[in-house]
């Protein structure tokens, strides 16, 4: 992308770009929340890729895509090296999952979440699509507490005497896979708390670092690569330790890892060598889980939870958003690009003054008919609208200023386009009266 500054003298201003991250998030995470439970895990994930891609595009960054959705020919977007954002801007890195937990979703499960995290150019470990052995734990403890070269058990038994605690107080989180069925064994023998999960280790990992919302001590096992350098982002703003060791189960995994950048293939991975700089994480909860809520529909509005953390500066923030939930029906006509939206009008007080449907008089103050519509309660009807751009918002306001409208009319402005862009809406076919304006 053809940036106009270079990264050298363009600062990670990460305080500016935090909020636009949450957008990324929460943007994935309503766009694939409208296929909780439906069965289809490809059609979500691929929502939420479509809906993070949009809004990494509006950033002004010059960002590259190094955990990602898979190498080029994997994937059509949000591929390892694909090329994000204005253009304008720092250069950064980004490591993102669209859909963390794409099962979860498919089948209405707890814990599915949108992540996304971004540093400086450089800053992240690129982790090939590979296994990861990962251990984590969080923060308070003193470093190399619990090794990967420790056993499962020793492990336990470490982090108990560093908590002061017996080990049958240890929760341990665990994929659920074949591969850790001895694992599992051992720490339950030794009288060790489980928490299985079936999917979502970035969310296995976060966990330990809430341990007192959670009821999580410790995460072990092996999941995906990229996942670990998302879950060691996440780790970075929130303290705690995670350790992770590549996996290779053949020598096309070993390629990979080559054209990577990996030279040590028994290299144990630090959390500051994933990570080695300053990072944002954004996560927003798409089905309902320990850490955040999930994406529900109320009322006309959708509304997510996100937290938004810095390394910088150990911030941790909850977002809750509101998304107008309103049915916009799109109709394309010859050269023109014209959306429609539907309103619902609440009608209450009469008004002499309104114009009447079909041009019928007013009926006179004080007769039979007018009292019965004052004594009516308000009434819904609708209309619809018009205008050449699709809004992001929609704003309705008496006209003040301008050429002199018809009493009743209203002028609607899309929040993005200046006051000159705006058009007369007159009511139709509706009583009339005093009208406000509800998304319908």
């Amino acid at each position: 992308m053809g940036g106009t500054m270079s990264d050298a003298n363009t600062d990670f201003a990460d305080r500016m770009l935090s909020l636009g991250l949450a957008r990324v998030s929460e943007a994935a995470a309503i766009a694939s929340a409208k296929l909780i439970g439906r069965g289809d895990e490809k059609a979500a994930d691929q929502a939420a890729v479509n809906a993070m891609r949009s809004q990494l595009n509006k950033l002004d960054i010059r960002g590259v895509v190094v955990i990602g959705e898979g190498e080029r020919d994997e994937a059509p977007m949000l591929y390892i090296g694909e090329e994000v954002g204005t253009g304008t801007g720092p250069g950064v890195d980004i490591a993102l999952d669209p859909l963390e937990g794409t099962t979860l979703t498919a089948k209405a499960m707890p814990n599915a979440l949108t992540v996304i995290a971004m540093g400086p150019r450089g800053s992240m470990l690129h982790a090939p699509d590979v296994y990861m052995e990962k251990l984590a734990i969080g923060p308070g403890y003193d470093l190399d507490t619990v090794r990967l070269d420790m056993s499962p058990g020793e492990r336990a038994k470490a982090l108990a005497r560093a908590k002061g605690c017996r080990v049958e107080q240890i929760t341990v989180c665990v994929l659920e896979r074949p591969r850790h069925e001895d694992m599992i064994a051992e720490l339950r023998q030794l009288g060790c708390s489980i928490r299985l999960i079936t999917d979502g280790d970035v969310a296995g990992v976060i966990h330990c670092a809430e341990s007192r919302k959670t009821g999580i001590d410790m995460y072990m096992g092996s999941g995906g690569a990229p996942e670990g350098v998302l879950a060691a982002a996440a780790l970075k703003c929130m303290g705690g330790q995670i350790y992770g060791r590549l996996q290779f189960r053949n020598d096309d995994e070993r390629e990979r890892a080559t054209r990577a950048g990996i030279t040590d293939f028994d290299k144990v991975y630090t959390r500051d060598e994933m990570v080695t700089q300053d990072v944002i994480f954004a996560a927003t909860g798409v089905t309902d889980g320990s850490i955040l809520a999930g994406a529900r529909r109320d009322g006309d509005y959708m509304e997510t939870e996100t937290i938004l953390m810095r390394s910088k500066t150990g911030s941790l923030r909850r977002l809750i958003y509101r998304q107008n939930n309103i049915g916009w029906r799109a109709r394309q006509g010859p050269g023109q690009g014209k959306a429609t939206a539907r309103w619902r009008i609440a009608c209450s007080t009469p008004s002499a003054h309104a114009p009447r449907p079909s041009g019928r008089p007013a009926p006179a103050p004080g007769t039979a008919s007018d009292k019965v519509k004052t004594a009516q309660r308000p009434q819904w009807r609708s209309f619809w609208l018009g205008w050449r751009a699709a809004p992001r918002c929609l704003s309705l306001a008496r006209s003040s200023s301008g050429p002199p409208e018809p009493p009743g009319s209203l002028w609607c402005w899309p929040s993005h386009l200046s006051l000159g862009s705006s058009l007369a809406v007159s009511w139709s076919s509706l009583p009339p009266g005093n009208d406000r304006v509800s998304g319908g």
